[in-house]
């Protein structure tokens, strides 16, 4: 059974602060029941929207996270072929422009800045913007995490944990490979760090225990590559 895209679709509702050309209908994408989106072979998106012309204020406002995350997925969920067809990979263009963080709005965090303040802010972590560079690069469950540091362990690390929805979505947005491009580059994330104390086992070797302080990233518009 699928379901077409009622409240999701182009242009009412997430792309209402454009205008939008009148055209000929044409068969619409639906949503399978699994939950991936189907796009049929005789259906082309209108013309791209420039997201600088999109007013933000008006499309965060009419588009909450969870409408703007469920767009996130559909884009993930069509294949690399496939997305330039698929209107919601230009949805997620939008969203990553509209929450990105305006250059005026202050000096980034370094992750030298960071775990000190995050250590003590206590629980509640500090909320702000962080400059980090990739150093290395460690694959958890199914989602890779970010470390500014080689090792990551030595408690001077300020590491990014993605959700699988964001991983998903950066996948879409920057290629499968993405983990490997990112590495030895910078990149900007808006989030909490929080500083958690970390037991690590390792069978055959003796336990050990260290201090990590973490962004867990649940959006990927709030991961921006400088």
């Amino acid at each position: 059974m699928t379901r077409h895209l009622l409240a999701l679709a182009l242009p009412t509702l997430l792309l209402a602060s454009c205008a939008a050309a009148e055209a000929p209908p044409q068969p619409q994408p639906t949503i399978e029941a699994d939950g991936a989106l189907s796009i049929p072979d005789g259906y082309q998106p209108g013309a791209p929207i420039d997201p600088a012309r999109v007013d933000c204020e008006q499309y965060l406002q009419m588009n909450p996270p969870d409408v703007r995350n469920e767009a996130q997925r559909l884009c993930a969920s069509s294949a690399p072929g496939e997305r330039d067809r698929n209107p919601y990979c230009q949805i997620e263009a939008i969203t990553a422009a509209c929450t990105r963080p305006a250059p005026d709005a202050g000096p980034a965090l370094t992750p030298e800045q960071a775990v000190p303040q995050a250590q003590a802010a206590g629980p509640k972590g500090v909320t702000a913007t962080f400059e980090i560079p990739v150093a290395s690069v460690e694959i958890y469950a199914t989602a890779p995490r970010l470390h500014s540091e080689a090792n990551h362990e030595n408690g001077k690390a300020l590491s990014v944990h993605l959700s699988e929805a964001a991983h998903q979505t950066l996948a879409a947005r920057l290629g499968a490979d993405y983990t490997k491009t990112l590495q030895g580059k910078r990149i900007r994330v808006t989030g909490t760090a929080q500083r958690f104390h970390v037991a690590s086992f390792t069978a055959g070797e003796d336990s050990k225990a260290f201090e990590r302080t973490v962004i867990e990233l649940q959006d990927a518009a709030d991961l921006v590559v400088l």
